[in-house]
This record gives structure tokens, C-alpha cells and sequence, in this order.
């Protein structure tokens, strides 16, 4: 394995050295109790079937997640022009630092023009490709939360994943990382707890890089595989979910909004213009992509303890769903409403 291809997977070769094997993924194919589901759900729960017989990994964007402020960035019109200002007091009041920057006049001399490099820097970040797994063990008490929140309390499922499948995953998609999250509720030194500052960082470090063999636009594709940092903090209210984020996959719209840049950078008009065009290729990614990227099968599928207490469509997908892992070998468990408090765990059929 190349130095690189071992750089990606070395956070989770260090959770395997830790002694865990599986990062867990849960999910309910329905999400509610009901005596009938609708057709609507009843697609989205076949869809998702679907999905994991053919090995595919759902890897949605920061706005479904079920805490709204979670890797968003949510700052007023008051801070943004703010940081702005911070920016062109430090960078555009020199004649040398324009040169070495290659900064168009217009850029430094108009408050909206400048506002570009942050407001694109947005709409890119929550674009991103997100899907989160745990490396709870789901047998033991201490996954029970996991269970409430996203499996269902019990009408769920939880996917296990060896981390050797997933590793395998990163290198066969460089346009992915793998990043555990790390919970604070204090400012650090990436400053991704103080959003406003964590913007003004991001924009002065695109405008302070050395790569003298990059254009501005390739400038702008390493600053948004260093937002990845900003996705591996949360606050410590979340801590108990032991959370890992594969983030990334946004390659396409990337490259659709560096067009549109390579368009529009030198013209007085890139504010009104490309800014709209970038939120409408954005807003048209995130409607028509189907979020699902190649991935590995689970090794084993732990049924929770209410799976029979679904409705019949939906016992229906559970016992398609468990005799697909059979054909496949992939161990299935179903656990009960019963605990072994000895073992701290649940107790299987």
C-alpha cells in the first residue's frame, strides 16, 4: 500500500489496533409505527432495500441530519461583510500583495465583488456527501441510544461494516475521506467552534496559498477538501454516539461551479450573476443526485427487537431483506426485549 493510499486509512487502522473491527451504520426501513404505511414510504422503504443489496452506501448532505446546525454554516449578512472587511484590510491595502496574490483590482476595491470567495465557499461545503456510522457495538447496552434515535427504538436495523471494507472503499474513492468526529464545546485551534472566525481562516488561507504552479481556481478545490475539518467537530451533547463521517463525493458539482467561476471571475458582474448560477447548480445537484455511491457489503445485520411488530409490507422487506444476507452469507442476529445485565448486553433469539 502506497504512503498515500496508507495516510487515508491510518484513523481507522488506529480504531482497529483500539480493538474495534466494525464501524455501525443504523436505519429503519420504516420509520414509523403505523398500521399501514403509505405508498410514498413504502417507496422510499424499497428504495432503501435496494440499495443495500446492491452494496450501495447512502451518503446524504448536512441538511437532513436531525441536528439542523450540525455542519452548517449559519451567519448573518452583518457577519459575512465583516470578515470580508477583515480580509481586504489585511490583503488589498498593499500593491505587493496584489501582485503576489494575482488579485483582480475589482476584487479589492468592491465590499460585494469580495464577498464571492465566501459565499461560493458555502454553497460547495453543504454540498458534501456525508454518511455517518458509529463504532458502537450494537449487541451492548451502551448502543441503546443508537437504537431510540435511528433504529427505530427497536422497528430498525443496524449494518456492520468491517473497517478493512471500508478502508478498501477509500482508496478505491480518493474523493472521499473518513474522519471520526471529535466532540468540544470549546474554541480549539481550527477555530470550527467559532463560525464566523472559522470562515474568515478558511477564506485568508485560499488567498494566502503558496502553490505558485495553482490557479485561483485550483485554490478554491483545496480549500474545500480542508472544510472536511469543520465536519469533524461537534458539541459534546452528542458525544455518547461515538461517531464516524465519510465525507466527500461531490466531485461533479465541483466541477460545474469552477465553470461557472472560469466564466465569470474578471467580470464586474460575478456577484449578481455567478452567485445565483452557483445556488441554482447547487440546488439542482442536491434535488437530482440520488445520494448513493458504490460500497461494500455489511457483514452482519442485527434485527432489532420490534422488527415483527412492523406492518405486513414491511415484515415483507425485513424477511427479503434477511434472506438476501443468507444467500450472501452475511450473519443475521435478532435481538430481544431482554437484557443480560452480567454482559452488558442484549440477549438474540
Amino acid at each position: 500500500m502506497s504512503i498515500q493510499k496508507n495516510k487515508i486509512c491510518e484513523p481507522l487502522e488506529n480504531l482497529k489496533k483500539a480493538g474495534v473491527h466494525y464501524l455501525t451504520k443504523w436505519f429503519t426501513l420504516n420509520d414509523k409505527k403505523k398500521l399501514e404505511a403509505t405508498k410514498q414510504e413504502l417507496n422510499l422503504s424499497d428504495r432503501k432495500l435496494q440499495a443495500i443489496k446492491r452494496s450501495e452506501l447512502y451518503a446524504g448532505f448536512s441538511s437532513q441530519f436531525n441536528d439542523v446546525f450540525d455542519s452548517q454554516i449559519r451567519v448573518s449578512g452583518k457577519d459575512k461583510k465583516e470578515i470580508v472587511t477583515r480580509l481586504k484590510l489585511k490583503h488589498c491595502n498593499c500593491e505587493t500583495n496584489r501582485k503576489i496574490l494575482r488579485l483582480p483590482n475589482f476584487i479589492c476595491e468592491c465590499l460585494e465583488a469580495s464577498l464571492k470567495t465566501l459565499e461560493q465557499q458555502m454553497i460547495m461545503f453543504h454540498s458534501l456527501h456525508i454518511a455517518c456510522f458509529s463504532e458502537l457495538d450494537p449487541f451492548k447496552l451502551e448502543s441503546n441510544h443508537m437504537w431510540g434515535l435511528y433504529g427505530g427504538s427497536g422497528l430498525g436495523v443496524a449494518l456492520q461494516y468491517k473497517i478493512g471494507d471500508i478502508s478498501q472503499f477509500l482508496i478505491n474513492n480518493n474523493s472521499f475521506g473518513c474522519i471520526p468526529v471529535e466532540y468540544s464545546n470549546k474554541n480549539n485551534k481550527r477555530e470550527v467552534n467559532n463560525r464566523s472566525e472559522w470562515l474568515y481562516s478558511m477564506c485568508h488561507d485560499i488567498l494566502c496559498s503558496t502553490k505558485k504552479d495553482s490557479g485561483y481556481l485550483d485554490l478554491l478545490k483545496v480549500a474545500v477538501k480542508k472544510q472536511t475539518d469543520f465536519l469533524s467537530y461537534k458539541s459534546e451533547e452528542w458525544q455518547f454516539e461515538k461517531e464516524w463521517r465519510l465525507v466527500g463525493g461531490a466531485e461533479s458539482l465541483m466541477d460545474g461551479i469552477n465553470a461557472i467561476l472560469a466564466e465569470q471571475l474578471y467580470t464586474y458582474g460575478y456577484y449578481e450573476n455567478g452567485l445565483q448560477m452557483m445556488q441554482n447548480k447547487s440546488d439542482e445537484y442536491r434535488n437530482n443526485h440520488t445520494c448513493l455511491f458504490d460500497f461494500a457489503q455489511p457483514v452482519s445485520i442485527v434485527f432489532g427487537w420490534k422488527v415483527d411488530d412492523s406492518d405486513v409490507m414491511h415484515k415483507n422487506y425485513y424477511k427479503e431483506l434477511y434472506e438476501w444476507a443468507k444467500n450472501n452469507n452475511i450473519k443475521c442476529s435478532y435481538l430481544t426485549t431482554t437484557l443480560d445485565y452480567n454482559k452488558n448486553c442484549f440477549i438474540k433469539r
